[in-house]
This record gives C-alpha cells, sequence and structure tokens, in this order.
C-alpha cells in the first residue's frame, strides 16, 4: 500500500515508494515505472507497453487523393515511423507504389492515393495512426483455388493469435475463413486476383450476433477508444458513427 503525502517544499503531493521526476514532462507525456519506484515522463512512442491508436474520418470528394492523417506518423527523426492504415467505406487498403496498392505515405502528415485509387464523391475515409506498437504487413495476390499462403515470420506460431488476415480489404475470421499457423490457410481457394493481406497487431475477440443485438462486451476490462477496431461482417465500423464504446468501473457491466 502505498502513502500520499504532501512535500511542502515542492508543493507537490507525493506518493510513498515511488521517486518523482522533479521536473514536469512536455505535452503529451507520461509517467511510466522501470518497476522499481522511479518514474520519469515518456511519450507514448517510446514507452514500452503503451500501446494507442488515433484516427480520422472524412468525406471524400469526386477524385480526391490527398488526405491528411490526424497525427504525424514520421516527423523526419524517427528511427520508424508510426504505422498507418487507411480505410474506405470500412475495405482496408494497401500501403505501396505497385499497381496492387492503393495509397503512399508522404512524411509527415499526408496520404496521396495512387491514381487507380482515387476516392469518389463521398467515399467514408478512415486514415488511423498507431502509437507504441508497430505492425508489419505481407501481402499475396492469389492464383486460381489459392488456399496457402506463408508468412515469412521466423516464429510464425508464437505470433499467429496476432495475424490478422484480409480478402481485398475485408477482414476474415480466423477459425472459420482461415487457419492461423504457418502458413496461413483460407477454408476455401482464392479466386485468381484476390489480394491477400497479412496484417500483424492485436488479438481480438469475436461475437456472433442475436436478431437486433447492439452491446457486445471485450474480454479485456481496459479496452478504451484509444486501442478498438470494430467490425461487423469483415467491414470495419466509424466510431460515434458506427458504433459506441462505453466505459463502467470495474468490473465492467456494459
Amino acid at each position: 500500500c502505498k502513502v500520499l503525502t504532501y512535500n511542502p517544499s515542492y508543493n507537490q503531493l507525493v506518493i510513498f515508494g515511488f521517486n518523482c521526476p522533479k521536473n514536469d514532462g512536455s505535452a503529451d507525456q507520461v509517467l511510466t515505472t522501470d518497476g522499481s519506484g522511479s518514474l520519469t515522463f515518456q511519450t507514448p512512442a517510446s514507452s514500452a507497453g503503451i500501446t494507442s491508436i488515433s484516427e480520422s474520418t472524412t468525406t471524400a470528394t469526386a477524385g480526391q487523393t490527398a488526405f491528411t492523417a490526424p497525427n504525424v506518423f514520421d516527423d523526419g527523426s524517427q528511427t520508424k515511423a508510426f504505422p498507418v492504415s487507411v480505410f474506405v467505406n470500412g475495405v482496408r487498403h494497401r500501403v505501396g507504389s505497385a499497381s496492387s496498392c492503393d495509397f503512399q505515405l508522404s512524411a509527415p502528415q499526408t496520404i496521396n492515393f495512387n491514381a487507380q485509387s482515387a476516392a469518389t464523391a463521398g467515399d467514408r475515409v478512415t486514415i488511423q495512426v498507431g502509437f507504441g506498437h508497430t505492425i508489419s504487413e505481407e501481402y499475396f495476390t492469389a492464383t486460381q483455388d489459392q488456399t496457402s499462403f506463408q508468412t515469412t515470420s521466423s516464429t510464425p506460431g508464437a505470433i499467429k493469435e496476432k495475424i490478422h488476415v484480409y480478402l481485398n480489404g475485408v477482414l476474415l475470421k480466423r477459425g472459420t475463413d482461415y487457419t492461423a499457423g504457418s502458413p496461413i490457410t483460407l477454408g476455401a481457394g482464392a479466386d485468381v486476383g484476390d489480394e491477400i493481406s497479412l496484417v500483424s497487431n492485436a488479438g481480438e475477440d469475436v461475437f456472433t450476433a442475436t436478431a437486433g443485438q447492439t452491446i457486445f462486451t471485450p474480454t479485456d476490462n481496459d479496452t478504451t477508444s484509444k486501442i478498438i477496431e470494430v467490425y461487423q461482417n469483415g467491414i470495419r465500423l466509424e466510431l460515434t458513427q458506427d458504433c459506441l464504446l462505453y466505459t463502467s468501473p470495474s468490473p465492467r457491466d456494459s
């Protein structure tokens, strides 16, 4: 049990057992512990275990190709750019310059759609920037009836629960539409030209709805709007537009 006391010398509340930094951190930084009682200010991107996402959704104009991400994903000094995901009307797009890809990244904060992927009027374009984690993506263009897709990970068994599989931008259901492992195996053969994306990020909860059901409770009580993605039949939903996240004191009752 920690004891909370007041230190008049610093005009601060002091938690006994923790060594608090004397100076304030920068905007948007957070306090982290080294596990031995020493607290420091760090940015979420460099803080181990801190994961969050920011996203924004815009309604596109006809032929629009340039979009602005909700946050800077590459300020020019980062060792590795923050991961960026783009969805159009809930369908996931591919990053890259190849003809099978949909958009490219332009630091520090711009998304440029490739010519063949230019938006149509009314398209809902959602851009997500991640903090405190990385996403690896592998792309395949299927041959007729192909079912097997080999990830290049050296330890696929250790990450199979973190792989999300998309078929033409629509999220597939693990255990029903595909088997996670090495390789990834589809339950039904793909059509020639189908685009298969293997995306490694986080695990997931899967629900089968009853008629009219609107409330679904994640198994992780720490789920927040900063880390959640919601899909209905493989199409990504917009937070606040299509779905809401309710939180309550533990244990959760919503």
